[in-house]
């Protein structure tokens, strides 16, 4: 844009000189009223052309948003913690057991596991570079802005010029529209032989009418232009403005914010170590105290109470009185008992008599001999005489 205004600083000085001049119609010649004020249109398309060509100094670095993201340093930390922590549980892998504790020592496992985490003074140095970065393009963007203010202004300056000389050729040609049908149509009417002339210059009138008209359709659409540009030019002003601001103002305190965000983690480091040392402290007593006053207690009951606990002499009483209603109901059946035994042993006894007076009968020695002794009632041995005399005939033989 700077060549632009080089190049166009002998126009606008011709334009103060008044050396730039539009055509004056002339109503006898068509070809004047169908070009009236073409120089002045032409000169305002070049100049916009110029304009909308202009080199734009400045792109747009679509890096810049990883950067804005980067600046929000609690975000930064807490996601460097989650690293922490996920190496830290790697590491605690490597040594969970023994076989794992072995490749480890075999292979330096936990050597090779890379750390992506950083030091507080690393970020911030980070942090820093990236405050900075964003910094520098926002001067950058102020002063592509202030550039491009400049720019628009001396543009705005030419086409307000340009504009006023279309607006003055308007004026002039309604002007000259006037005086000619005051001198010129008025002394042509007063003659019918020139009612042919009439005709002709009359239609050249009414076409250069026409002609203003749409000049005069240019001229609102280029003021309304100059407006816009004037509204745009004012906006970027103010952005430059507030960048400028931003930079001077607020930056520096993104910096020393930067600061306060790490000492206020360490700081909440430790406090967190603090703390945790409090709570194990605490509860290590706490459990101390418990055990105390366990052990005191049951030292109480060992000491104050009978060694033999009540529910030791609760349970023996239950199962003597157990064996109480045993015995007194096995004694309620003894007798019944006793009785049916002793009758089936004399059925027994009185059994084995008729077996062995059956047996003399048969006078067999040897069944004799090998006859029991008869067991009585009284459980006494019954030295019968008659086995013994078998006995001693058989030790005869």
């Amino acid at each position: 844009m700077d060549s632009f205004i080089e190049n166009d600083n002998e126009f606008i000085g011709s334009f103060d000189n008044e050396t730039i001049e539009y055509r004056r119609v002339n109503f006898y010649d068509p070809t004047t009223i169908m070009e009236y004020a073409s120089e002045i249109l032409t000169r305002i398309d070049e100049l916009k052309d110029s304009y909308s060509t202009m080199d734009n100094d400045y792109e747009i670095d679509y890096d810049m948003q990883e950067k804005i993201k980067n600046i929000d340093f609690i975000k930064r930390i807490e996601e460097n913690e989650k690293i922490k922590k996920e190496e830290k549980k790697k590491r605690e892998l490597l040594n969970s057991n023994f076989l794992m504790r072995g490749l480890n020592s075999l292979f330096n496992l936990e050597e090779k596991i890379e750390s992506k985490a950083k030091t507080y003074g690393d970020l911030y140095r980070e942090f820093v570079g990236n405050v900075d970065y964003i910094r520098s393009d926002i001067v950058e963007r102020k002063n592509n802005n202030i550039k491009n203010v400049n720019r628009t202004k001396a543009f705005l300056a030419v086409f307000e010029k340009y504009v006023s000389i279309l607006e003055e050729a308007i004026n002039v040609g309604y002007q000259d529209i006037e005086n000619f049908e005051n001198s010129v149509i008025i002394e042509l009417e007063k003659d019918e032989a020139n009612s042919a002339t009439l005709r002709t210059l009359k239609a050249n009138i009414a076409f250069f009418k026409n002609v203003l008209v749409q000049l005069k359709e240019c001229l609102n659409t280029y003021q309304s232009e100059i407006g816009e540009f004037e509204a745009v030019n004012r906006g970027t002003m103010e952005v430059a403005f507030e960048q400028g601001a931003f930079v001077r103002r607020y930056m520096s305190s993104v910096r020393g914010q930067g600061s306060l965000i790490i000492e206020t983690k360490r700081q909440k480091d430790d406090i967190d170590q603090l703390d945790g040392i409090k709570k194990i402290i605490n509860s290590t007593i706490e459990d101390n105290a418990r055990l105390i006053a366990s052990n005191v207690e049951r030292i109480n009951s060992l000491t104050v109470e009978n060694f033999i606990e009540d529910k030791t002499f609760k349970t023996v009483n239950t199962m003597l009185q157990k064996c109480v209603e045993l015995i007194v109901s096995t004694d309620k059946n003894r007798e019944k008992i006793l009785e049916k035994r002793s009758k089936e042993l004399d059925e027994m006894s009185a059994n084995l008599k008729k077996y062995r007076a059956s047996i003399k009968l048969l006078g067999s020695p040897i069944a004799t001999e090998t006859l029991p002794p008869v067991i009585n009632p009284d459980n006494s041995i019954n030295d019968d005489k008659d086995l013994d005399e078998g006995y001693q005939k058989r030790l005869k033989r």
